[in-house]
């Protein structure tokens, strides 16, 4: 007889979220600069050398750590790469990133740089589609206005 019992696995489980949804839950968007300084046992520690803030008053560098890689929500930077940073502060003051943020490098955040861009430059008139048609073909933007196509 062979019995065999399941091994708990804890990870983390991201919903698909919006830019819409994103925007009013972080403190700070920026384009960043990654220099991974230490990297071990599923740990961490990445300066972020920021170039461009489209949310948020930080320095123009700041230092994030992540624990449990893997098993965690926290982002893991690469080194050397430039990422569109999602970020909030915890209880303690210090940047954090989370994995669920939409924080990604650059070559894979284009759509979000895109219309990041367009909400600084024409913030009265931009907006970003949240949802889908309905089929009376309503768009709803990010600020909750409705505009009937």
């Amino acid at each position: 007889m062979v019995c065999a019992l399941p091994r708990t696995v804890e990870g983390c489980t991201c919903a698909q979220l919006t830019l819409c949804s994103v925007l009013p839950s972080v403190e700070a968007i920026f384009v960043a600069r990654a220099e991974v300084l230490e990297s071990k046992g599923g740990n961490q520690r990445t300066r972020l050398h920021i170039t461009e803030v489209f949310k948020g008053t930080m320095a123009r560098t700041i230092e994030v750590r992540a624990t449990g890689l893997g098993g965690s929500c926290d982002y893991q930077f690469t080194h050397d790469a430039v990422h569109l940073v999602y970020a909030s502060r915890d209880r303690a003051g210090r940047w954090k990133v989370s994995s669920c943020s939409r924080t990604a490098t650059a070559d894979h955040a284009r759509d979000d740089l895109a219309a990041l861009a367009a909400l600084r430059e024409k913030p009265a008139r931009a907006g970003l589609l949240a949802g889908t048609l309905d089929p009376a073909r309503v768009r709803t933007y990010c600020d909750g206005t409705r505009r009937r196509e």
